[in-house]
């Protein structure tokens, strides 16, 4: 009986264990899909940060003040906190 109550522990754990590997996993793979990107001023697209023509509609952009391209490294940094506190709260 009591071998049986000890099997059941630790099929419990190794469980939990590998449900917990898979959700960090989860998370990684949706940090590394966060993007620093901007809009598109022509057709509100979403480009690369250092994009210098819009691959939508091939419009050429302007380069990013350093003011802007602080205001989109807070708003990664939010996206990426988000995503933590999502996953504690989970």
């Amino acid at each position: 009986m009591l071998f049986i109550l000890i099997l059941m522990v630790i099929i419990f754990f190794a469980i939990h264990n590998l449900a917990g590997k898979k959700r960090l996993k989860d998370l990684q793979m949706l940090k590394a899909k966060v993007e620093k990107s901007r809009e598109c001023p022509d057709c509100s697209e979403k480009v690369q940060i250092n994009a210098k023509v819009c691959r939508y509609c091939h419009a050429k952009l302007a380069p990013l003040s350093v003011a802007e391209l602080e205001c989109i490294q807070t708003a990664y940094l939010k996206k990426l906190d988000r995503l933590d506190e999502d996953e504690i709260m989970s």
